[in-house]
């Protein structure tokens, strides 16, 4: 029960984050349809370009009212994720999981999945997803993450959505300076701190000579990732390495989600922590499965010497 409020309570805190970043002057003008909604639309797909057009049309019709009320029901879902009555909460994780999946299809344009430069380095699959893979764990029974089983499943996500992540990472224009560091070297001239964007810079320039090289070490990353929780594998080293790649592309390849005055959230790696955490510290209490296998051993032992 506790592990299940810890994890809904950080939901909640990221939820009310969103909303409060919702209410950024520039959210109220042109900057966030142009630089954000209308970017969007890139190289998607004919069959979701109308879909998108028409949501991003009815949000710049009512910008203010959209806007307020995005924020409005972000803030909502985290308070009502915070409440300690199950009545309350329960209703936040079904909001949550309802306005999540309609802000990655219809906000985030699927989370960029259906264009040709979509990686996980850069943010791909998109946050609301995975908001809403961590709120369909929360809604399982509590017997789940009381016994630990909710650790398996959560591996089992976790490990599919990393080797989704590293074959997408094969495309060809990714083993070339262009495609691989283009969106790095956009980020780097969004309005920031000239600390944190010279620094992006300068390591775009650096990794696109080494392009090649650079995007196998990508694709060989996530699929270890993949192949780890698949196979329930977590040693400690591995822990850390999952925390020191999280926060390098968090920095380097999103410039943390939240600078420019446009983000929506902080971005992929907050919400792949909790998701990737979930198996190393909720998994079944194996004391408590050998037990019983210890118990009937020494009864059996008695049994025998007597």
């Amino acid at each position: 029960m506790q592990k299940h409020k810890t994890w809904r309570s950080l939901l909640g805190v990221l939820w009310l984050v969103d909303g409060l970043l919702q209410l950024q002057p520039a959210m109220f003008g042109t900057q966030f349809i142009h630089q954000v909604l209308d970017a969007n639309l890139m190289g998607q797909p004919g069959w979701l370009t109308p879909i998108l057009r028409f949501s991003y049309s009815t949000w710049a019709a009512h910008p203010l009212l959209s806007d307020l009320g995005a924020a409005f029901l972000q803030i909502a879902i985290g308070i009502l994720l915070l409440l300690p009555s199950q009545i309350w909460y329960t209703r936040g994780l079904w909001l949550s999981l309802g306005w999540g999946s309609l802000v990655w299809f219809m906000g985030e344009g699927a989370g960029g999945m259906a264009t040709a430069n979509a990686s996980f380095v850069t943010g791909s699959p998109g946050s609301a997803i995975l908001y809403v893979a961590l709120t369909a764990l929360l809604l399982l029974p509590i017997t789940w993450w009381d016994s630990g089983r909710i650790g398996a499943v959560a591996g089992r996500i976790v490990g599919t959505l990393w080797l989704l992540g590293a074959i997408l990472e094969t495309r060809l224009d990714f083993f070339h300076a262009a495609g691989l560091v283009s969106p790095w070297q956009a980020l780097a001239t969004s309005p920031q701190p000239s600390v944190i964007s010279s620094v992006i810079q300068q390591v775009a320039l650096y990794l696109g000579h080494m392009s090649n090289w650079t995007n196998v070490s990508f694709i060989v990353i996530m699929a270890g990732f993949g192949v780890a929780y698949l196979l329930d594998w977590h040693p400690t080293w591995l822990k850390i390495s999952v925390g020191i790649w999280l926060f390098t592309i968090w920095w380097l390849a999103m410039d943390f989600g939240v600078l420019g005055g446009v983000g929506t959230d902080p971005n992929t790696p907050p919400i792949w922590l909790l998701l990737m955490a979930l198996p190393w510290v909720c998994h079944p209490d194996r004391k408590a499965i050998l037990a019983p296998v210890a118990s009937r051993r020494r009864l059996e032992s008695q049994v025998g010497a007597q």
